[in-house]
């Protein structure tokens, strides 16, 4: 993890080329420590779990969501809570994902879709 005053070894900063745009997100930031988190599971869906840079976002994560719990004025939130639902399933089609609304049959169980049957 990296802080002004230790820059670990994922450094954006020093990784950086010249030209190459870069976007910092600081531990005050109420949805800085989700959106790092939700980047790690996204790297952690394409590349796998061995990737030491994963964990090293999941621990950032934990670290900014802790430090933003004792210093800033707002408390961490949750980033996806902020999208509104069609927003965030218009991004996931126009990537190619196959998007639909759970049913509203309380009697259904999670896997009983038959997209996920087998």
């Amino acid at each position: 993890m990296s802080t002004k005053n230790n820059p670990g070894i994922f450094d954006a900063y020093a990784a950086a080329h010249p030209d190459e745009p870069i976007f910092v997100l600081l531990g005050r930031d109420p949805q800085a420590a989700d959106l790092v988190r939700l980047w790690a599971i996204g790297r952690d869906f394409l590349e796998g779990a061995d990737d030491p840079q994963i964990e090293a976002a999941y621990e950032c994560a934990a670290a900014m969501r802790a430090w933003c719990t004792r210093h800033a004025k707002e408390s961490p939130v949750d980033a996806l809570t902020l999208l509104p639902f069609e927003a965030l399933a218009s991004e996931l089609r126009r990537r190619g994902a196959i998007v639909t609304t759970a049913g509203s049959d309380d009697d259904d169980e999670f896997g009983d879709s038959p997209d996920l049957d087998s």
